[in-house]
């Protein structure tokens, strides 16, 4: 992580902490106590850190500090780590079935949570960036996968606009390409 030092993020399951770990010594440079273990990587844009954890949380850190901005509780459990829109002002996020959340990052809270289907646990892979589009995709047996294409309204709502079946399931993170 790049700041007035740089450092290695980490976290700490004998203290439940997150940690920002100085590159060149190993020295601690700040401990932020979490209520959960994370779920997934953390996504760190503009000096703060976004992460998922086990308690259906999502966690807004400050970088260079470890102070805890704010978190969002969720309803449900939460696929991780955020996808976010081409202007950097809102994130995508699955929840666990069903849902997709919106969150605003200015101010940060849960702009939408639109229906789009997907079942329990069948998403395994982040969803994907393209401009105004996102990519889900999720399994939905052990031969099949679904690749759907949502469109962000100016409202935060989402909208499929296309849907493809592929063969097998998407175990690996897309790579967008063109």
């Amino acid at each position: 992580v790049e700041g007035s030092r740089d450092g290695v993020l980490v976290y700490s399951t004998q203290f439940e902490q997150l940690q920002m770990l100085a590159e060149d010594t190993g020295e601690v440079l700040w401990r932020q106590s979490l209520e959960s273990r994370p779920l997934t990587q953390p996504v760190i844009a503009a000096g703060t850190i976004f992460i998922t954890t086990a308690n259906n949380e999502l966690w807004q850190v400050a970088a260079d500090t470890g102070r805890a901005l704010a978190k969002l509780k969720f309803p449900q459990a939460i696929t991780g780590p955020p996808a976010f829109s081409s202007d950097g002002q809102v994130m995508i996020m699955p929840g666990d079935q069903i849902m997709v959340y919106t969150i605003s990052l200015n101010p940060f809270g849960c702009l939408a949570a639109s229906q789009i289907p997907h079942g329990p646990g069948s998403v395994r892979v982040p969803v994907a960036a393209a401009g105004r589009y996102f990519l889900m995709c999720d399994n939905q047996t052990t031969a099949k996968a679904r690749i759907q294409t949502l469109q962000l309204e100016t409202s935060g709502q989402l909208t499929v606009v296309s849907e493809n079946a592929v063969d097998g399931q998407v175990q690996d993170p897309m790579l967008l390409r063109g």
